[in-house]
């Protein structure tokens, strides 16, 4: 997806709301259920149980983009956020 957005959606300490920033990406798996959207990201970091949270808490801004993506380019409401880590085969709902 490419969509254009005000800056301060992602830069918080951007001043100017009239500023725009282009944003692209792929999105690993978009599920389109009764309740809303589900977004699934497959990740191939190497975690451990015990590093995961932090390391699944580091995707947030980017799962939040993927979000705020599928609202412009779907109209619908993303019901949940996903990743999924190999390493561990943990699934982290955002």
């Amino acid at each position: 997806f490419s969509i254009v957005r005000p800056a301060c959606d992602f830069f918080p300490e951007a001043k100017d709301t009239t500023e725009k920033v282009l944003l692209q990406g792929v999105i690993d798996c978009l599920l389109e259920t009764p309740d809303g959207f589900i977004i699934i990201d497959f990740k191939t970091d190497r975690v451990s149980e015990k590093s995961l949270p932090e390391r699944a808490e580091s995707y947030r801004a980017q799962l939040d983009a993927y979000a705020a993506a599928v609202r412009e380019i779907c109209g619908g409401e993303v019901y949940e956020s996903v990743l999924y880590f190999f390493q561990t085969g943990t699934v982290w709902k955002a």
